[in-house]
């Protein structure tokens, strides 16, 4: 938790879906502020490494894709090497 004057208290983690363009006005404001960014990746990159965290893929496969599904929403990543390389969003319909 960030507090005006102080040191964080924790680590703050966000995952968010942006244009790059957005980004980086953003992250210029971090730095005048002298707040430290440990990693910007893109969404898809962030599921991946928190699903890898808790369930690692075998340790012999060097192509697997994740697939990640929401109510209304999928994403799929493939990943070589135990790295994201490309990921492909479709809509779902009910039923």
């Amino acid at each position: 938790m960030w507090s005006p004057g102080g040191r964080a208290k924790r680590q703050l983690a966000s995952i968010a879906a942006c244009p790059r363009d957005v980004v980086l006005p953003l992250v210029e404001v971090l730095e005048q502020r002298q707040l430290r960014l440990v990693r910007i990746e893109p969404g898809p990159c962030a599921l991946w490494r928190l699903a890898e965290q808790r369930d690692r893929v075998g340790r012999k496969a060097e192509v697997a894709v994740r697939v990640f599904l929401g109510d209304l929403q999928a994403v799929g990543v493939l990943a070589a090497a135990g790295r994201p390389i490309a990921w492909r969003c479709t809509a779902l319909r009910r039923g």
